[in-house]
C-alpha cells in the first residue's frame, strides 16, 4: 500500500513536489510484487514439505524486494531534492 499511495501523497505533503519518475515507481512496485509472490509461493513448499528447490528461490525473492525498496527510496530522494513545482515555474519564468 505504501508503494501505491506513497508516491502520490508524500510529494504532495512535502511542498507540492512532482514525482521524479512515475515509471521508476512502477518498476519498484512490480519488483516488490514479484518478490512477494515468489517468496510466498516458495515458503509453503520449503517449510512444510522440505522441498530443497524452493529454498533456493527465497534469497532471490529477498534481493528483488530489496531492489524494489531501493528504487522507491531513490525516486523519492530525488523528488524531495528537487524544488517544489511552484518554485520551478518561477525559476524558469525568470
Amino acid at each position: 500500500m505504501v508503494f501505491s499511495i506513497g508516491p502520490r501523497v508524500l510529494p504532495a505533503f512535502c511542498g507540492m513536489r512532482i514525482l521524479f519518475s512515475p515509471r521508476l515507481m512502477f518498476y519498484a512496485l512490480a519488483l516488490l510484487n514479484l518478490g512477494c509472490l515468489l517468496r510466498v509461493s516458495c515458503e509453503i513448499p520449503a517449510y512444510e514439505s522440505n522441498l530443497a528447490l524452493a529454498w533456493g528461490f527465497l534469497p532471490g525473492s529477498a534481493i528483488l524486494e530489496l531492489i524494489a525498496v531501493t528504487l522507491f527510496v531513490a525516486n523519492l530522494a530525488v523528488t524531495f531534492a528537487r524544488p517544489p513545482a511552484h518554485l520551478r515555474a518561477q525559476q524558469s519564468a525568470a
